[in-house]
């Protein structure tokens, strides 16, 4: 019988028959939510034992296809539509405590609830389905409706609350309401017009007015700015011990802009995580990609380069998940995921995504582009950037083709090789079937290899017999001691910083000293078009020159033209000098480990090196690069990827060590999360798919987010877990609604997802409790009155700034460092000082503090600043002694309290007056009598101590300072740190 019919049979038959009777009836079509009622139970006493890192007795609870498998004892545990035979039931219904299910230790019995939910769901089959937020999210509102966006909320909460007996509460009253929305939308205090705006009332039209005007402010992009460096781990420093300076300051600036403009977040997205690999990307798409790029840089000696770029990689991929996808995924580093369909196999696809990026935890940052410290210069400075791009692409593509007939090249036989210092250098045969395997030059010749003890700044001499041969071109071959072994676990690289070649001729006549000859080498190519350092700087005397910086996976090819062609002759001797002159901070020698050369005759480098194109290529890179250096600009470190042929293999590291590579894998994202059978290989593609219709969470993440800053509790209440251990949702409706409505009607806007959430009544509420709400609802979850919460760090500070009457508006720029208690950044191994302001500068924003990862700004951080060494998808809300100590006691707060004191002076008005005026400034509310009386009688005592005072300082007379004692005090109120 089709489903509707029978359920149409039933209902006729409720109407006829005894109640007992249809329920007898009802109960074979009754249906056991899993999400809601089954997956809690095994989250709770199940997934510990028989989940992502434990499966005893090779039973999980994770997917439906583990746990209806054949278990260690023969038997399935579940036999689907038969509870009653299924050992799931026998071994949590067992009486005996040391054989049921869950052990004691591991907590107490199944409830008799708990035990008829899992008995009902197994006899309807054991129905499974995803996770609530792995589901697209369908949009409750249909067309039909005539409910608005707003009606739609407004209607949800109401009904929720009312179902948790809440009866929802008035509006705010209007000074309360503004000051709510100007630090949401703005994170500053309301400005005079906006409250002089609402002294006749807060119609409806003019919170639309105000809330308008708000998002369309300057100050809006600084305040959700905010929100996202957290995410990005955004810091002016590169973190670790060191913790040296950062210059990502252009970063900062570009997120803020991008927030002004209201870009629509999956473009926002999509330039964050691949902005370089997009076609022509701009300055600030490159910038954008610093979001992955903050992640912190080792340079401490004795590190090793690779293990702390995987760990940079590992950060990408946690931040990745945790602040777009809102799940742990970093739970399945060493082990499939304990609690959610995301395997370590998913983890190490996610990880392939980003494995292949070009930078390796360098000193230098690299890659990076030059920020132009004016942004109007951006355009200019990308320009000559894409030619000088392109004209190293056209010079490579020239040399790459050339270099690659193998045939030309004739091996270079050493019969002696030694180094300075404690090196250790032998000639080697070489092994055809190996160069054959690595596309290596196959006509004859020998390598050196360096053995046994390294050291830094070896220098090599190593001698041969030449061949006669006319030489135009040397190519040099440094190998890994072992390809394959490297190729999965790199070894140390190197840096050639001079080569030197010397023929030693025949004497003409027998007696007579033989002649040296200096060979000149007029230019040098690499195996890439761009490298880190130019092997022309080979060349040259100085510590750079061809390399590979600092590991190295597989075979890299150099060729060195000759200024002239030069003919060697039998008895003729080859004395190369090949110096190395880079050293690392405490990891291995910096030096080529297997050296192999080769000379080819080819006219065709002689003609190229002449060739008129070519070297107006070669010039005009030199004139770019010199056109680049003119205008100022700092070094911003940005994502880029490396040339295919050098992309490194992704391996799933058993147990998450890096030392411990296991099978290869390909990139993709996590099996679970997929609607299609298309596969996402590169950043670009991760990017698009993030952002995808079909992509669950995304949406459902920021929209989660943006109510927490608002309402002071996300829907789902765990921002950063969505998985199965995150809490459900106490509006899914609304959650879902919302979601769908921002990534489709309203285009990924936040501006329009504030608008409309501002606008709702229920964040207009007052947010005054009773006690009887309190009780039933402490946390304000159900929203019956309005969302009240503490200031964030960088409010605190700016609410100050701005009811001092200094605040300064300059936005963007280099960091500033207003004052800060000596010794903070007593910082080992590191000699930068904080250089504190002494001009407008130190009353800038927040958000333009410098931020140090292991020494943050002390009054930010008594503030639940994080320290951003890692992703922070919420801050913490604190109200401890620490806080009001800064606030009283900070010297840049004492200065601040000084200005608005001199406000309150200026104020035209009586003494009781002014303090009524400054307690509504501060706090939007007029005071109490009882509290107007504690302020003046605060007054009055301060006046006395600064009679008292001896000698009384000039320059601060006892009004001043009495004055100043009630503005700290007011900056310092409960009701002036929250909103």
């Amino acid at each position: 019988m089709p489903s509707r019919a029978l359920f149409s049979s039933l209902s006729i038959a409720r109407q006829r028959l005894p109640l007992v009777v249809c329920l007898l009836i009802a109960q074979p079509v009754w249906a056991v939510d899993f999400n809601a009622s089954v997956r809690p139970i095994f989250v709770k006493s199940c997934l510990a034992c028989h989940g992502g890192v434990r499966q005893q007795g090779s039973l999980s609870f994770i997917t439906r296809e583990q746990a209806l498998a054949t278990t260690d004892s023969g038997d399935p545990s579940i036999l689907p539509g038969n509870a009653a035979e299924s050992v799931l039931m026998e071994r949590i219904k067992e009486p005996d405590d040391d054989l049921r299910m869950p052990p004691a230790e591991h907590g107490p019995r199944l409830t008799p609830e708990e035990v008829e939910t899992l008995r009902a769901w197994i006899d309807a089959g054991a129905p499974w389905s995803d996770p609530w937020s792995f589901q697209v999210p369908v949009d409750p509102l249909g067309p039909a409706t005539a409910d608005s966006d707003r009606q739609f909320i407004d209607r949800m909460i109401d009904t929720q609350a009312a179902s948790a007996g809440l009866t929802p509460g008035g509006p705010a009253p209007a000074e309360e309401w503004l000051r709510r929305v100007s630090f949401d939308l703005v994170g500053l205090p309301p400005t005079a017009a906006h409250r002089a705006s609402i002294t006749a009332g807060l119609t409806p039209p003019l919170r639309e007015q105000i809330v308008d005007e708000l998002l369309a402010s300057p100050h809006f992009g600084e305040r959700w700015a905010a929100v996202w460096l957290d995410l990005a781990r955004y810091a002016d420093t590169i973190g670790y011990e060191r913790d040296p300076h950062r210059d990502a300051w252009p970063y900062r600036d570009a997120v803020i802009r991008a927030f002004n403009r209201d870009q629509p977040l999956d473009e926002f997205l999509v330039r964050q995580l691949a902005g370089d690999r997009l076609p022509e990307p701009t300055m600030e798409d490159l910038l954008a990609t610093t979001f992955h790029r903050n992640a912190p840089t080792n340079i401490e000696g004795g590190t090793d380069d690779e293990e702390f770029r995987i760990i940079a990689v590992v950060d990408r991929v946690d931040t990745t998940g945790q602040a777009l996808l809102g799940l742990t995924v970093g739970c399945a580093r060493c082990h499939d995921h304990p609690y959610d369909p995301i395997t370590q196999a998913d983890y190490y696809r996610l990880f392939d995504l980003f494995n292949s990026t070009a930078d390796v935890d360098l000193r230098e940052e690299w890659p990076t582009v030059q920020a132009p410290l004016d942004p109007s210069r951006y355009e200019e400075a990308q320009r000559l950037d894409r030619e000088r791009s392109a004209t190293l692409e056209r010079l490579f593509q020239r040399i790459s083709p050339l270099a690659s007939e193998l045939q030309q090249w004739r091996g270079v036989t050493f019969d002696h090789a030694e180094s300075t210092g404690e090196t250790t250098l032998e000639v080697r045969a070489v092994d055809p079937i190996e160069s054959a395997a690595l596309a290596l030059p196959p006509a004859g010749g020998n390598e050196i290899v360096a053995v046994g003890t390294l050291t830094d700044r070896s220098i090599y001499a190593a001698t041969a017999a030449a061949t006669p041969l006319t030489v135009t071109a040397l190519r040099l071959e440094a190998l890994p001691l072992d390809p394959a072994t490297a190729a999965i676990l790199p070894q140390m690289g190197f840096v050639l910083s001079k080569l030197e070649l010397t023929i030693e001729r025949s004497p003409a006549a027998e007696g007579e000293p033989p002649v040296e000859e200096q060979v000149f080498f007029v230019a040098g190519f690499a195996d890439e078009a761009d490298p880190f350092i130019a092997a022309d700087e080979s060349l040259e005397d100085n510590p750079g020159g061809w390399s590979v910086y600092t590991k190295q996976r597989q075979p890299r090819w150099a060729v060195f033209v000759l200024d002239r062609a030069v003919t060697l002759a039998a008895g003729d001797r080859l004395r190369f000098r090949f110096k190395h002159d880079k050293a690392t901070d405490g990891q291995d020698a910096l030096l080529i480990r297997r050296l192999r050369a080769a000379f080819s005759s080819d006219t065709r480098w002689t003609e190229l090196i002449r060739d008129e194109a070519f070297a107006a290529d070669r010039l005009q890179e030199h004139e770019l690069r010199q056109q680049r250096k003119a205008i100022a600009s700092v070094s911003t470190p940005i994502m880029a990827e490396l040339p295919e042929r050098l992309r490194r293999p992704t391996r799933l590291m058993e147990r998450g060590n890096w030392l411990s590579p296991g099978a290869p894998l390909e990139a993709d994202v996590p099996a679970a999360l997929r609607h299609d059978d298309q596969p996402v290989r590169d950043r670009l593609m991760l990017a698009r798919w993030l952002t995808s219709p079909e992509q669950p969470l995304t949406a459902r993440v920021f929209v989660n987010r943006v109510w927490r800053e608002l309402m002071g509790t996300g829907i789902v209440a765990t921002v950063d877990d969505f998985g199965s251990t995150g809490e459900t949702p106490t509006h899914p409706q609304v959650l879902d609604h919302l979601a769908v409505r921002f990534s489709s009607t309203w285009k990924w806007s936040l501006k329009q997802l504030l608008r409309e959430l501002t606008l709702t009544r229920a964040y207009g509420r007052d947010a005054r409790a009773t006690p009887a709400t309190l009780a039933l609802d402490p946390s304000n979850r159900w929203l019956a009155r309005g969302p009240r919460t503490r200031l964030t760090a960088e409010m605190v500070r700016d609410q100050a700034l701005v009811l001092s009457g200094r605040f300064n508006p300059k936005a963007f720029g280099p960091p500033v460092m207003p004052y800060q208690p000596e010794g903070v950044w007593n910082s080992v191994h590191s000699t930068a000082r904080w250089q504190a302001a002494d001009d407008e500068a130190r009353f800038r924003r927040a958000i333009y503090v410098y931020w140090k990862r292991t020494a943050g700004y002390p009054s930010l951080m008594a503030f639940d600043m994080p320290s951003r060494e890692q992703c922070a998808a919420k801050r913490d809300r604190t109200n401890t002694p620490l806080q009001a100590l800064v606030t009283m006691n900070d010297p840049a707060y004492v200065e601040l309290a000084e200005g608005f004191a001199t406000r309150m002076l200026e104020h035209d008005a009586s003494l009781e007056e002014r303090v009524a005026w400054g307690y509504t400034q501060t706090t939007s509310t007029v005071p109490t009598t009882a509290a107007l009386r504690e302020l003046l009688s605060l007054h009055s005592a301060a006046l006395v101590a600064a009679d008292a005072r001896d000698p009384r300082p000039e320059s601060d007379p006892p009004e001043r300072f009495a004055m100043t004692i009630v503005a700290s005090t007011l900056l310092n109120l409960d009701a002036a740190l929250t909103k």
